[in-house]
């Protein structure tokens, strides 16, 4: 069956495409009663294998909730989300009606509709600590039951801050979240993913014992084999000839075969090649493609989450500003030099453990890698798009 090429959003049923292996470990962790921080850089398909688990796990008979964050902003409205997903596949039910008047109680307090800045009506922290201390005791621990978050380092981040005044508020939910993981032979499952890592935010507000319990399941680029399909698959879908010797050549010029940036390209290539029976795709075609995708608004969203590393977002931009100048790369030594260029010497330490952290958040986030002892992008189509928009 032909597959539809989705740029962007999730993809589920007949469009999801390979992570075999992955799916394979996945059930593996969860069937034996292990949580997963799932760890990768955006756009790679986090979503799509979260969505994939819950149609898996709905068919063995799970219970599957996905809540996503987006857009929460307070925690009181963090609890009327969680209170809403939970309450929609009855994972309050065993507490009858003790959770129903919970549940009244707390909605009967909320004022207004939208999700986004919700208040309720309590007068301290420690009344909003009670409510989800309460929700805590109400889980039904007893069936398998998988709950999935997403954008959660997001909304953790918009409720921090500038001048850490929300930092209680933030580490109680993480430990919140904690303590239900550690209910004796629970069945429930958690996985967290997000466009923010999780890990990435922990660490550089000194958190990382909150999710010490949770197994990292990383998810990387598609496997040669994958993305070969993946290509073939979507070109076929759209009557685009693409003989194998040009497929091995664009993925050798992607580099970094990941599923946003194959479908990406596919549907520049469908704009370009208005007559595809008969117009076989050139190898100068897929350069063009290239070309005009490095030069497209499609990778804007690099470049906003980089807010999210705060008082290191300005040593993280100066990196990728000097590396999308240097292809092959450039030394921790020579980056670190860049960085001190008109500091006081006496600062070197400070600056080179900053720079540490924001190497380390980079090459998670997928914007660079490791080769031999360089800094490089780790995508080409991303450096030129990050050279295009910011030093040219």
């Amino acid at each position: 069956m032909a597959i539809t090429n989705k740029i962007g959003a999730p993809v589920t049923g007949d469009d999801f495409f390979g992570r075999e292996q992955e799916l394979v470990n996945a059930h593996r962790y969860l069937d034996g009663r292990q949580s997963l921080l799932l760890s990768a850089p955006r756009r790679i398909g986090k979503s799509s294998l979260a969505k994939r688990l819950i149609h898996d796990k709905i068919s063995e008979g799970w219970k599957c909730i996905y809540i996503d964050l987006q857009g929460i902003a307070t925690k009181e409205a963090f609890l009327r989300k969680l209170i809403e997903s939970f309450t929609g596949v009855g994972l309050l039910d065993r507490a009858g009606s003790k959770a129903r008047d919970f549940i009244d109680a707390t909605f009967n307090a909320v004022k207004g509709v939208s999700l986004g800045d919700l208040k309720l009506d309590l007068n301290s922290r420690g009344q909003t600590e009670s409510l989800f201390y309460r929700l805590s005791e109400m889980f039904d621990h007893e069936n398998n039951t998988l709950i999935v978050v997403d954008e959660l380092p997001l909304f953790l981040g918009k409720l921090m801050d500038d001048d850490g005044k929300n930092r209680d508020d933030v580490e109680f939910l993480l430990n919140w979240f904690r303590s239900i993981r550690q209910h004796e032979n629970s069945g429930i499952r958690w996985l967290f993913c997000g466009s923010v890592g999780l890990r990435n935010f922990t660490n550089h507000y000194c958190m990382s014992q909150s999710i010490n319990d949770l197994v990292d399941f990383e998810l990387g680029e598609l496997p040669e084999a994958e993305a070969k399909g993946l290509l073939k698959a979507l070109a076929q879908s759209y009557n685009l000839s693409m003989d194998d010797a040009l497929v091995d050549e664009t993925l050798n010029m992607l580099q970094w075969p990941i599923p946003y940036f194959i479908q990406l390209l596919i549907d520049r290539l469908i704009s370009k090649i208005y007559d595809p029976e008969n117009m076989p795709v050139r190898l100068d075609d897929v350069v063009k493609a290239i070309d005009e995708l490095s030069k497209s608004d499609y990778f804007i969203t690099w470049t906003e989450r980089l807010d999210e590393y705060r008082d290191l977002e300005d040593l993280a931009r100066s990196v990728l500003d000097n590396l999308s100048l240097a292809e092959s790369g450039l030394s921790k030594e020579k980056l670190l030099q860049i960085a001190m260029k008109g500091q006081d010497p006496a600062v070197v330490d400070e600056v080179k453990k900053k720079l540490t952290k924001v190497l380390e958040m980079l090459e998670h986030d997928g914007y660079i890698m490791r080769s031999v002892e360089y800094r490089k992008f780790r995508s080409p189509l991303l450096c030129k798009w990050w050279k295009y928009k910011f030093i040219d």
